[in-house]
Order: C-alpha cells, then sequence, then structure tokens
C-alpha cells in the first residue's frame, strides 16, 4: 500500500497487494451491484488485481478506515504506435454522501499521475459520460 496523498481526514492510497483489501471497511457502495452486478465488492477487487498484470487500485478512505471512494485501470494488451503503455480507466464509484467533494477528481487525477503511459477512458453510461467531460 501507498500514500499517494493526504488531506484533512481522508488518504488516497494505492492498493498494491491484494491482500490489503480486507483492512479496510467498503460499505454502501451500490452503482455497479446495481449493473453489472458485483455483489462483493472486496471480492471483484482482489479477482481484478489477480487477472491484470500492472492493476491501478485507489481507495479514497475517510478517517483511516473507511473506502468513500475508489477508481481501478488497468493495461490494455497492446500499446501505442510508439510503444507507451495505454491504460483504461476501469471503473470509478464515490459514496452517495461524499460526491461532488472533489473525491472523484482526485482520484483520477491520481491514477493519471502514477500510471506509466496513457490514461484513457471508455464512458458507458450518460452518467459516466458526463464525469470524464468534467
Amino acid at each position: 500500500m501507498r500514500t499517494l496523498l493526504s488531506r484533512k481526514r481522508v488518504s488516497y492510497l494505492q492498493i498494491t497487494n491484494l491482500n490489503e483489501i480486507d483492512n479496510f471497511i467498503m460499505e454502501g457502495f451500490n452503482y455497479f451491484k446495481e449493473h453489472i452486478g458485483i455483489l462483493d465488492y472486496k471480492k471483484f477487487f482482489k479477482a481484478w488485481m489477480r487477472r491484470f498484470p500492472r492493476p491501478i487500485l485507489i481507495f479514497a478512505i475517510l478517517r483511516g478506515l473507511k473506502v468513500i471512494g475508489w477508481a481501478t485501470s488497468e493495461e490494455l494488451e497492446d500499446p501505442d504506435l510508439k510503444g507507451a503503455s495505454i491504460f483504461v480507466l476501469r471503473g470509478i464509484e464515490i459514496l452517495k454522501q461524499y460526491r461532488r467533494k472533489k473525491i472523484g477528481s482526485i482520484i483520477v487525477a491520481l491514477i493519471s499521475a502514477i500510471t506509466p503511459g496513457h490514461l484513457i477512458t471508455k464512458p458507458i453510461n450518460k452518467e459516466a459520460d458526463f464525469f470524464s467531460k468534467a
């Protein structure tokens, strides 16, 4: 685990080992549960980290324990024409009561800063498209 930024009561952490996921409380996330059927976010993140060679997972943590936001990106198989890696932002979710407080923007900026290569987005609905253009 690597601390990327700490602000007031919120810390932004890069999760580097799938066992670190169990250290946090992760409740109240519903978007991906409702839209693609993820019932257990912790299990999903662990499986996702096992599947991809260079995943990036960032948690926004309130008071060192409760996850209030997260985002994932993964490396695409093919690099750009010059050989640089291309990562795609696969998912981002902020708890409803913490939205419009720049947490998602900070997470995306941090992922962009630590991505070795390019970071692209592929919005899958109007809400995601709106966020990616903000």
